[in-house]
């Protein structure tokens, strides 16, 4: 399973909460207020679950069709996700 999707709820938000700058060692908040962080945490925990889900129904749908759809659907949420991380950096 992909680093991020196995992200627990804590190490997300840690993860929001900061960024390392592994470069420097230092680390970095977030220009965001604790409101904004809340609401991007809920937004990735729920692409996490989209995308979850998607790859789920991809590997027991018996149509091709369906399973390319789902499989384009996790593709997607992948890519809001990766957008929302990039926030973070």
């Amino acid at each position: 399973m992909n680093k991020i999707l196995s992200f627990g709820n804590n190490r997300l938000r840690s993860e929001l909460a900061s960024y390392t700058d592994q470069k420097r060692g230092e680390t970095i908040m977030a220009n965001l207020t604790a409101e904004e962080l809340h609401a991007l945490e809920d937004t990735m925990n729920c692409e996490q679950n989209l995308i979850k889900k998607f790859h789920n129904y991809a590997s027991i749908a018996q149509d091709t069709q369906i399973q390319k759809a789902c499989q384009q659907s996790a593709k997607q949420h992948r890519k809001h996700f990766d957008a929302l991380m990039s926030y973070l950096g």
